[in-house]
């Protein structure tokens, strides 16, 4: 499983990517340690950065 973290305004988000089914990767929100709730979705593997780095981009306009 890799893992990419990032801190804003003192939160910790963490994405847990892991391999899934079907040749799908599995990305997993975490917050502070602790897993959000119906936060894991699956896509194909040439998608997870973006879809990361929108994801952080986000986060980011709202705190």
């Amino acid at each position: 499983m890799k893992t990419r973290e990032f801190d804003l305004g003192g939160i910790r988000f963490a994405f847990h990517i892991e391999p899934g089914q079907n040749d799908l990767i599995v990305v997993t929100l975490f917050i502070d340690g602790e897993k959000v709730e119906d936060s894991s979705t699956d896509m194909p593997q040439d998608e997870v950065d973006d879809f990361l780095d929108r994801m952080q981009r986000s986060i980011a306009t709202m705190i």
